[in-house]
């Protein structure tokens, strides 16, 4: 079921529409992290097990850190949930999507 927006469009079509005009912007200098704040992510990572409050608390970009957890080859919670069988929804009302 694909989300739309009180006007009937999808939620990105905004997005796309300022990016193929050429108004969106990217940063002026791209964000270098070192190796020793990397370190520190991955530290901090195996100490609490969640990228998202990690970045947070680093103030690092949060698809980044996912980003260096999968090239790492770090399993997270939810991936390895995904990796169970799955169950079966017979009979379920599905749940409604919220944005």
């Amino acid at each position: 079921m694909l989300l739309r927006s009180p006007l009937g469009y999808p939620p990105d079509v905004g997005y796309r529409w300022v990016k193929k005009a050429g108004l969106s912007a990217q940063r002026a200098t791209p964000r270098i992290y070192t190796d020793a704040k990397k370190a520190e992510f991955f530290r901090l990572l195996v100490e609490r097990g969640n990228v998202s409050a990690v970045a947070r608390q680093l103030g690092f970009v949060r698809v980044t850190c996912y980003k260096w957890a999968h090239q790492a080859g770090i399993l997270l919670a939810e991936e390895s949930s995904s990796n169970q069988e799955p169950q079966s929804n017979q009979g379920q009302t599905p749940m409604p999507f919220r944005c």
